[in-house]
């Protein structure tokens, strides 16, 4: 089974830690290879023909910081596993694509605008190379578990889980080891969980865009309010004035803001209508069991 070589170390091969300050922690070498601490500190101090890391680049150690896009990266914890052999990390779920600190667009080694640059502080991401492969792999053991009695490798919709034993078997472990077991389909457990697991996510989506429409909707009342408030009380003000064409001028100005404002306000009504427009077209979806992609954007 693969792992991925670009959460490795380039000298002594294991897999790194997911943080800094260790000795397995990744280090980022000026030439660009990554290895451990450990590994880094060690070849720093050997004469060059002695390393393992031989390279046409001098200076290839002079880089002090961590490799903190790889620390972010195996901060995924949910996403990336240690393989059984213990020789490199394996994808077991989805894994979300790191972003530009700046821009906040997830990086991307097919368009040319969105891929990483190495920086001296060492944000830079390109274990991407092995996302797609590595992808493709974890959706071929989906199916697949291994029996927990004999570690043969069984396909899931004819494997059983023991609630006495808490263990996974096929359906011949099943009638030799555990008949008198209390007995469940793992299939049916696990699509409880992904469902569980999948029910969870989405309620914490959609608490997280109401939460933030709500508070959205909060500061524009109060910003609309402001607006309003100001505006009346500078015409308001305007009477005060001494003279007819510097009270005339001032009614001008605030006549001039109203439109402004009336102008962004009818810009951003269709996109709020086409919004709740698409919620709509998705919910009814759910019901006809219609999961055909909706077009980005607002554009019709």
């Amino acid at each position: 089974m693969k792992v991925f070589q670009s959460l490795n170390c380039v000298v002594c091969k294991l897999p790194f830690a997911r943080k800094a300050n260790e000795a397995r922690s990744p280090r980022r070498s000026s030439c660009g290879p990554a290895m451990c601490h450990e590994c880094f500190e060690k070849e720093r101090l050997l004469e060059k023909e002695e390393r393992k890391h031989q390279c046409v680049r001098k200076p290839c150690f002079t880089n002090p910081n961590f490799a903190f896009y790889l620390i972010d990266v195996l901060s995924q914890e949910d996403s990336l596993a240690l393989s059984p052999l213990g020789d490199g990390y394996l994808l077991v779920k989805p894994f979300k694509i790191p972003e530009c600190p700046i821009c906040h667009d997830e990086y991307s080694n097919q368009v040319d605008g969105k891929k990483s640059r190495s920086l001296f502080c060492n944000h830079l991401i390109y274990f991407l190379n092995e996302l797609p492969m590595m992808t493709r792999q974890m959706d071929g053991r989906r199916n697949h578990r291994v029996c927990d009695d004999c570690k043969e490798t069984g396909i899931i919709d004819k494997m059983y889980h023991c609630s006495e034993c808490d263990l996974k078997i096929c359906s011949d472990c099943l009638v030799e080891e555990h008949r008198s077991h209390e007995t469940t389909r793992l299939l049916k457990n696990e699509l409880c969980e992904m469902s569980e697991a999948q029910q969870k996510d989405s309620t914490q989506m959609v608490k997280t865009y109401n939460d933030l429409f709500a508070l959205m909707h909060e500061n524009t009342l109060k910003g609309l309010e402001a607006f309003g408030t100001k505006l009346t009380l500078k015409e308001e003000n305007s009477k005060s004035i001494s003279t007819f064409g510097e009270a005339k001028k001032t009614l001008e100005k605030c006549a001039k803001l109203r439109e402004d404002f009336e102008t962004i306000s009818e810009k951003l009504m269709p996109h709020l209508r086409r919004y709740e427009t698409k919620v709509k077209t998705l919910t009814e979806r759910i019901d006809k069991d219609d999961y055909q992609g909706l077009k980005d954007g607002f554009e019709e």
